[in-house]
């Protein structure tokens, strides 16, 4: 599958979409519900991220892999299209979730 983003580093696609999803302010309660997975398996791509990204937290995670230049607003808003997240997101939108 070409997704048009340039992967560098190890950075998978999936990686990239935690990335994406970070940077839209979703908790790991959320983002495990948007790509069906365990919260747990959420935690741990983070953990993982956060060494890679040598990033203390999200927010120097998402700079960090912006500049390295694997990610960008054009690869947040082609993920946000693949999840029909529409953006902005608002408050409310980060910590709801499905019942």
């Amino acid at each position: 599958m070409n997704t048009g983003i340039n992967v560098k580093y190890n950075f998978t696609y999936r990686r990239i979409e935690y990335i994406a999803l970070a940077s839209m302010g979703f908790t790991n309660k959320k983002i495990a519900e948007i790509l069906n997975v365990e919260e747990t398996t959420v935690k741990k791509t983070f953990e993982e991220l956060f060494v890679i990204l040598s990033a203390v937290d999200r927010t120097s995670m998402v700079d960090n892999a912006r500049e390295l230049k694997v990610f960008d607003d054009e690869i947040k808003h082609r993920i946000a299209d693949k999840y029909d997240i529409k953006l902005p997101i608002s408050h409310e939108e980060r910590f709801a979730v499905s019942q």
